[in-house]
């Protein structure tokens, strides 16, 4: 690639570049965990399949028609991850920062029409968990944390590549969830727990 003309078109034009080992670096657990140039290009082409596969894409084009996707997070490479994936699958994506007040959060996701959100960590998930009933919109919440809950049952995944109509899945139950870095899907009915590195779409 020459020039990228999209943000997520810098992803091909660093792989042209080479796989540079430390494209992303965080602290987990107070260790650094690093992410390749090629292991954020395969991420981001797996969830991007994954939501497109889930139903989240560009509609007609129009503002109002393509799908919101939100990130409820403090500064971490799971939020760049997202932002370039939602901006492949044509969708928007809707960021908010923990501090955001509750009533400007609810009040955000219903004008936006969000479907889809992802939050960083327990606190993160008990905010939005205490207002999704509001949020008439917002059908599953995605964390980037593993959460403990008692109410969780294992997924069975399988690997999906970049090609969404290649895809593949072994899914346990008749619920759509996405697992690559986020471990853990809380949906009204039930939670997910996912302990395996793959992308798994909706069933």
């Amino acid at each position: 690639m020459t020039s990228p003309q999209r943000l997520f078109d810098c992803l091909e034009y660093l792989m042209d570049q080479g796989n540079k080992p430390d494209l992303l670096s965080a602290k987990e657990n107070g260790d650094w965990r690093k992410y390749s140039t090629h292991e954020v290009k395969s991420i981001v082409d797996q969830l991007s399949a994954g939501l497109l596969q889930a139903g989240i894409g560009y509609g007609d084009g129009s503002p109002e028609s393509r799908d919101k996707i939100a990130v409820l997070s403090k500064n971490r490479p799971e939020w760049i991850l997202v932002d370039l994936a939602v901006q492949r699958s044509g969708a928007v994506l809707t960021p908010f920062y923990p501090t955001i007040h509750i009533n400007e959060l609810e009040y955000t996701l219903n004008d936006s029409q969000v479907k889809l959100i992802f939050v960083n960590s327990a606190d993160d998930l008990e905010k939005v968990e205490s207002i999704k009933d509001r949020v008439p919109s917002l059908t599953e919440i995605y964390t980037f944390e593993k959460v403990e809950n008692d109410n969780t049952e294992q997924g069975i995944l399988n690997f999906v590549n970049s090609h969404p109509t290649d895809m593949l899945a072994m899914i346990a139950h008749k619920h759509s969830f996405l697992a690559r870095l986020f471990r853990d899907i809380h949906t009204p009915s039930v939670s997910f727990q996912v302990h395996l590195p793959l992308l798994v779409l909706k069933n």
